[in-house]
């Protein structure tokens, strides 16, 4: 008794076609259709917001603009880069502690 001797004897029924009018998405399908709807809808929000903070850092004065030439970096103090988004404050405080040889109490590493 092997296969081919339970392949001749299952007993099967013959597939029934299917009444396409009667097919319908159900529940299942609005439920995907306003997840969907949802995801469109906050991606749109997100690039919007993205897209106001370019417009803002590339506006004359934004927090993206560069230093006019010939004049050294100034030194951003902490009440200038509060307004900064939270990625900018972090890499002034690097740069500044890059720059910057003293150590928390002003007195030069002695490392």
């Amino acid at each position: 008794m092997g296969l081919g001797w339970l392949a001749a004897h299952a007993s099967t029924p013959p597939p029934q076609p299917i009444d396409e009018s009667k097919v319908q998405p159900g529940v299942i399908g609005l439920v995907f259709f306003l997840a969907s709807v949802v995801a469109v809808g906050l991606l749109g929000w997100s690039i919007i917001g993205r897209m106001k903070r370019l417009d803002e850092a590339r506006r004359p004065g934004g927090w993206a603009a560069p230093e006019p030439a010939g004049e050294p970096a100034s030194d951003p103090s902490p009440e200038s880069s509060a307004d900064l988004p939270v990625d900018a404050q972090r890499d002034v405080a690097a740069a500044t502690a890059a720059s910057d040889p003293s150590g928390p109490d002003g007195a030069p590493d002695r490392a």
